[in-house]
């Protein structure tokens, strides 16, 4: 084992244990909040409301800026939308990649 392999292995395990400890924080916030409305509304349709209201943002949050959504769609997209572009009898340049947008 060289001398560079052990600390970055220790800063693995330290950014791992990190992540998962703020993971485990937020995950028992949520069970909190949860409780604190449901203790607040009730069941009911006011509460359904309330968590349908939390819940579509939240589902677009993670389409749209955690990546997901990105890293399926956009490299499609741009591939399909270079090819509508550009002729099929026009040899494609090197130069006609950049920008990549």
């Amino acid at each position: 084992m060289t001398p560079t392999t052990k600390p970055r292995n220790i800063r693995l395990l330290a950014s791992f244990f990190t992540v998962s400890s703020w993971t485990l924080v937020s995950r028992v916030m949520g069970f909190v909040r949860d409780i604190m409305i449901a203790a607040f509304f009730g069941a009911g349709p006011v509460a359904e409301a309330f968590q349908v209201a939390f819940a579509l943002p939240n589902m677009f949050r993670r389409f749209f800026a955690e990546g997901a959504f990105n890293m399926a769609f956009v490299p499609m997209f741009s591939k399909n939308w270079n090819q509508a572009r550009m002729p099929a009898s026009s040899p494609k340049m090197p130069w006609q990649d950049w920008p990549p947008c």
